[in-house]
């Protein structure tokens, strides 16, 4: 059967767009952003209960208004996806959504429960000297060989695990602009592009992990506000453009 042909998805263009992007999202939602922030870095800081219940619903009419506006090259496209003022809305998609991410978390967790499975079955099959790590005397842990090829597994595990989040990640703005609930489905829109758009993500995303990083050094609560205000927003942005690219065929 003939393939139609896959869309190209180059990595600086795209991350390059992505950042254009950013205002765009930060304007046209900038009302839930800020609430989302406060509520969630409060959350964070005192752990009371029912504000972190508060800040999950705030955080998915947030969600909602980004994907919206990362698919967008306009406020007026956006709006024309049911984008609310300040990105307050809460609609249908919104529980589209929150049904994708739930089952595309659940198909992650088999994935990455069956990859930890098979590394810990390797690392029992190796016979390495447990006491020799604990002490970390990597000369009496064993052949050179076997931790080789053991590094080796574990980091190809932990290159899938990241790249199915990548892929299962297109499930939101699938979501948004189809106007039905998408899950594994849109693994289909980055097939053969699945190593471009883990790069372009992480590419688009690493200034707001730095800065939650940083953020870290003045408590729990500054990293949720900076991980709602700045790395949410670029990570909508990030799979926005890349959804469109991706679908729009040459």
């Amino acid at each position: 059967m003939h393939r139609p042909p896959v869309a190209p998805l180059p990595i600086r263009v795209t991350v390059m767009e992505a950042w254009r992007r950013i205002p765009l999202v930060t304007v046209g939602a900038w009302g839930v952003i800020a609430v989302w922030a406060v509520a969630g870095g409060v959350a964070a800081q005192t752990g009371v209960g029912w504000l972190h219940g508060a800040a999950a619903v705030i955080g998915l009419i947030g969600w909602g208004a980004m994907l919206r506006l990362g698919v967008s090259a306009s406020l007026t496209e956006a709006r024309g996806l049911d984008l609310g003022p300040f990105g307050f809305q809460l609609r249908r998609t919104e529980l589209r959504l929150l049904g994708a991410f739930l089952l595309c978390l659940l198909c992650w967790l088999i994935v990455v429960t069956v990859l930890a499975l098979v590394v810990l079955a390797l690392f029992g099959g190796a016979e390495l000297d447990v006491t020799a790590i604990q002490v970390r005397d990597w000369d009496a842990v064993g052949p050179a060989w076997r931790v080789a090829v053991l590094a080796i597994v574990t980091l190809g595990a932990l290159a899938v695990a990241l790249g199915l989040a990548a892929r299962l990640a297109l499930a939101g703005p699938a979501t948004v602009v189809e106007g039905r609930m998408v899950s594994v489905l849109a693994l289909a829109a980055s097939r053969g592009r699945a190593v471009r758009l883990t790069v372009i993500l992480i590419a688009v995303t690493m200034p707001g992990l730095v800065a939650a990083a940083l953020a870290g050094l003045a408590g729990p609560g500054a990293v949720a506000a900076v991980l709602t205000a700045v790395v949410a927003p670029l990570i909508a942005s990030g799979v926005g453009v890349s959804y469109r690219r991706l679908t729009t065929r040459p």
